[in-house]
């Protein structure tokens, strides 16, 4: 028999939970098929099973968080004789097969660590999702057999009542994180109205990439020209980052992840473009490792496609600065001669950190960040 435990995929990772067993109990599972979502504190990522096998046994919950190299679950072969009342308690120098050291070779832990969780209520993924779909707690079943009738019959019973929606992993770090930013970062933010015109009259002529990669191309590109904007503070000092690491806030059905795209500065806007596809795929396929959203220096965020104009962002810390772009809005505008005419304007909400972050010192990116994207030179963007 193989023993699956929760890898560890990074040195600072210590816990994880199952986002979503992707087999059904008893289902027939194939080594290098995807077995699980495995939640971290930053990402979503699909795990292969590492033997194959019948999946005899469930031994987390999902959205259980369980300390790495704890055991999860349980593949044999259908006719293998096992007690599994015993599987929880097996130390994990009595787990026979080379499968089991490759795995903790793979993940960088020991196979003699072993966790020993005993979940509340064990039910197979169909009847978990039901249950999540009704709203119903299945902790009100524990030592029944859950069944679909008993699910839909709580559900019936519960309808008048106020429900709970659990945080899945990514919003409980995304509550600790922003929480944690938001309290010791005093936040202030900088407006500057934009006319988008030469970007949108780039628009098709830069093969795949669209306004989202010039824009993050152009935040890259004027960050790396600002130390403090592109930098943080450690403790009295303040580390310079000699390369912009743009952050890109990307949402997913289980939350905003915020995948890093690298050396934007050194890249051209095409290259921006397959990064970021690459990066988003992953995000939206739960494929996120933990080294894809470490090492960001500046965060890019756009929720114009939603009509979203303006609004007051919080720093993703322990970065400085974080830059909001709203919606293109047609708008009056009067020019140098007193012209008035109809010009694209967007608008830019820049928070920075005023611990380090003076307001000179901002405007001084705030201005230039301004220029740039209003005298756009194809050229610049390689």
């Amino acid at each position: 028999m193989y023993i699956v435990r929760m890898p560890r995929l990074g040195i600072t990772m210590e816990s994880g939970k199952v986002g979503n067993w992707l087999c059904e109990l008893g289902a027939s599972i194939e080594a290098g098929k995807p077995l699980f979502e495995m939640e971290t504190d930053k990402s979503i990522v699909e795990i292969e099973a590492q033997a194959g096998g019948i999946l005899r046994k469930l031994l987390v919950e999902i959205g259980q968080e369980v300390a790495v190299n704890t055991p999860i679950a349980v593949i044999a072969e259908a006719d293998e004789e096992i007690d599994l009342s015993r599987v929880d308690d097996l130390p994990a120098e009595s787990v026979e097969g080379k499968n089991q050291a490759t795995d903790a070779a793979l993940h960088g832990v020991s196979a003699t660590q072993v966790g020993t969780t005993v979940p509340p209520v064990r039910v197979s993924p169909r009847m978990r999702k039901l249950a999540t779909d009704l709203g119903v707690d299945l902790a009100l079943l524990a030592g029944q057999e859950i069944t679909e009738d008993r699910i839909k019959a709580l559900a019936a019973g519960s309808a008048d009542s106020d429900a709970f929606i659990e945080l899945s992993h990514i919003q409980r770090a995304m509550k600790v994180h922003i929480g944690n930013s938001w309290s010791s970062i005093p936040h202030f933010v900088q407006i500057v109205s934009v006319d988008m015109s030469k970007v949108l009259q780039l628009r098709g002529q830069l093969g795949a990439a669209g306004l989202n990669d010039i824009l993050v191309k152009i935040v890259g590109d004027t960050a790396v020209r600002h130390p403090l904007v592109n930098g943080r503070l450690e403790g009295d000092r303040v580390r310079i980052n000699r390369r912009a690491n743009v952050s890109l806030a990307v949402a997913t059905p289980k939350g905003l992840v915020v995948p890093v795209i690298r050396n934007v500065d050194a890249l051209s806007v095409g290259a921006v473009n397959a990064a970021i596809a690459g990066l988003a795929a992953k995000a939206r396929a739960s494929g996120l490792e933990p080294s894809d959203t470490d090492g960001g220096t500046i965060t890019f965020s756009n929720l114009g496609a939603y009509g979203i104009e303006t609004g007051t962002p919080v720093i993703n810390g322990p970065q400085a600065t974080l830059v909001f772009a709203g919606a293109i809005i047609k708008t009056l505008v009067v020019g140098a001669d007193d012209a008035i005419r109809i010009a694209p304007i967007m608008k830019l909400s820049i928070a920075f950190d005023h611990r380090f972050i003076d307001g000179m010192t901002a405007a001084a990116f705030t201005s230039e960040l301004k220029a740039r994207i209003e005298t756009l030179d194809p050229a610049s963007l390689g």
